[in-house]
């Protein structure tokens, strides 16, 4: 069963280069380890981030809600991951 609870918050800086934008992948280390994580595990951290959101009038769109979830899978590496929140981010 994975820990949510240690989950920290991700920071992700980047920069532009050459007009390129990269990501710093060194800033955010899972406590808890992805290949133990249950689609239950999956899917209570999701319901919990969003009431979280949404208590700030906040939400993620469905595509950023999918690309968690390959995530907490283990289907996308952490760089990939946060290489594509960024084009997620800057793109709604």
């Amino acid at each position: 069963m994975g820990d949510f609870h240690g989950i920290k918050k991700v920071k992700c800086d980047y920069f532009a280069d050459k007009g390129d934008r990269q990501v710093d992948t060194s800033v955010f280390k899972p406590t808890f380890h992805v290949d133990d994580t249950s689609d239950k595990d999956v899917h209570a951290a999701m319901r919990q981030a969003q009431a979280s959101l949404a208590i700030e009038g906040l939400f993620v769109p469905e595509n950023g809600q999918e690309l968690v979830r390959k995530r907490l899978r283990g289907e996308i590496s952490q760089a990939d991951f946060l290489k594509a929140a960024l084009e997620i981010a800057t793109r709604e």
